[in-house]
């Protein structure tokens, strides 16, 4: 597979200047993940994290104690049983945040410079229950929910919210999981606190998943924004969709972006304990490919676009009770001024699959408008 070194092309002088005035404003966007280790893809000079890494503001939800206290860091254990080897990616969180902020000849991310709030929530981008959430019978995706509250009393608080995690509704493969402590759904607290997010406008972006075909959960909540992939094939110039044959559901799909190709930040704890920075074009079997990495695309631009509108929308048209419509704003724009492409599904039937693919340089020429928008329902309980 090729990999891509430099998505997007930042020669576009809109995207450059966008870049640089969110680099230098108060803009902070929470990541809720696997937590982070030093890797110089982002930042990291030896341990030390860089100045937009806002590390000690982050928390870890998951396995807070020793050696780490409460910091969203990971040192990329991984359980011994078959279902930790087959479901735990303690990386992610690098992997995914190297898409949003990597700077490096190795791979650029979308807004390098951004502040970043990280979050420890699990050890992967799916959930299976702690040994002490099996005794007290909780859901361990509540732990989103407990990082976005912790994020929402920062001050100031996050403009948008990253989330490259979810779990589908029950199907076979997943119920057994479920069996084995892994989890389905979205618990009740996760709801309560994106449905308040909504309401200080604040966009949840989230993955919209490929292990199953329909769109999963958070993203599944139409409160979100919910992003799908797309791969290229060899020569980088055709589209394929990912997952292949197109989603079950796509009216739940905002927008598309990269899941593919793209030659992202990784590390491997070698037996020794120690830990290896890696990049996806040094790996072996291990395919850099997921809306893992479609999401933060989305996010970083959602950033990007709140900085080139920023006095639109911190208007009283955008602002207190209507603050919810920053949210429908950017959806409309995905949904509605997104060049439309029929791409390759990777799959007979059927043969291609309608999608909006992000285009970056063609939002930030693109006003938000308040007039006409109309409020998501919440998910039901």
């Amino acid at each position: 597979m090729r990999f891509l070194k430099n998505y997007p092309n930042f020669s576009d002088s809109l995207w450059r200047e966008a870049r640089s005035r969110l680099a230098r404003s108060d803009t902070r966007i929470a990541q809720i993940d696997s937590g982070l280790f030093a890797h110089p893809a982002l930042g990291f000079q030896g341990n030390k994290p860089p100045q937009n890494i806002l590390f000690g503001l982050g928390r870890n939800f998951y396995d807070p104690g020793p050696p780490y206290g409460n910091a969203p860091q990971t040192d990329l254990r991984i359980g011994a049983d078959w279902v930790s080897r087959q479901t735990e990616y303690p990386d992610h969180g690098v992997k995914t945040l190297s898409v949003l902020i990597g700077s490096t000849a190795k791979f650029t991310g979308v807004a390098p410079g951004a502040k970043i709030v990280p979050y420890r929530v699990s050890n992967g981008p799916l959930f299976r229950q702690t040994r002490r959430e099996q005794h007290l019978g909780a859901d361990p995706t509540a732990r989103i929910g407990m990082a976005i509250e912790h994020a929402l009393s920062l001050n100031p608080r996050p403009r948008v919210i990253t989330i490259s995690m979810g779990n589908p509704d029950l199907t076979p493969f997943f119920l057994i999981l479920y069996g084995l402590n892994g989890w389905t759904g979205i618990s009740r607290r996760t709801k309560n606190a994106i449905d308040r997010c909504y309401h200080l406008g604040i966009p949840v972006v989230c993955a919209a998943g490929q292990v199953v075909r329909a769109v999963v959960l958070p993203a599944l909540m139409q409160r979100t924004i919910a992003v799908g992939g797309f791969g290229l094939r060899n020569d980088l110039s055709t589209k394929l969709h990912y997952p292949r044959g197109g989603y079950t559901n796509p009216p739940f799909v905002d927008t598309w972006a990269l899941a593919e190709n793209i030659n992202r930040a990784a590390g491997t704890r070698m037996p020794d304990g120690r830990i290896k920075a890696t990049h996806a074009e040094n790996e072996v079997n291990n395919e850099p490919s997921g809306t893992s990495y479609a999401a933060p695309f989305v996010a970083g631009a959602y950033a990007l676009w709140f900085e080139a509108f920023r006095d639109t929308l911190t208007s009283n048209a955008f602002s207190g009770d209507n603050a919810w419509k920053r949210i429908e704003a950017f959806r409309q724009i995905l949904r509605q001024r997104m060049p439309v492409e029929r791409i390759a599904s990777g799959h007979r039937e059927p043969s291609h699959v309608e999608t909006r693919p992000l285009d970056i340089p063609h939002l930030l020429t693109c006003a938000p408008q308040a007039q006409g928008l109309q409020p998501e329902p919440a998910y039901p309980d």
